[in-house]
């Protein structure tokens, strides 16, 4: 039984990413992942995440630059999370998760 997703060719485990990054970042990430289908404006996820505490842009790109470190991307190369000029981040990486079946 396995606990994750994989993205492309690289697959992620939850309990690894977690250890790779903060839980702000962690549940960051899974926002990201679980709302793939479309761009989400920093002020959806300083919502989300930070629930709606005061925070920066700047510590906004530093979790998105972590985000993508930990996925094994950059702000170069953008393969996982799409940075959206003037709109905000997507989660573009293909996704299939990946868990343990109930039986029942």
């Amino acid at each position: 039984a396995h606990d994750g997703a994989d993205i492309g060719e690289v697959e992620v485990d939850q309990a690894w990413l977690h250890d790779q990054v903060s839980d702000r970042g962690h549940a960051r990430q899974q926002y990201l992942i679980r709302h793939r289908d479309r761009v989400l404006t920093r002020e959806q996820l300083f919502d989300a995440v930070w629930e709606g505490r005061e925070v920066s842009d700047a510590t906004l790109s530093n979790h998105v630059r972590s985000a993508r470190k930990a996925l094994g991307d950059s702000g170069e190369l953008q393969r996982t999370i799409q940075t959206v000029r003037g709109r905000g981040y997507q989660f573009v990486a293909p996704v299939v998760e990946v868990g343990t079946a109930v039986s029942p």
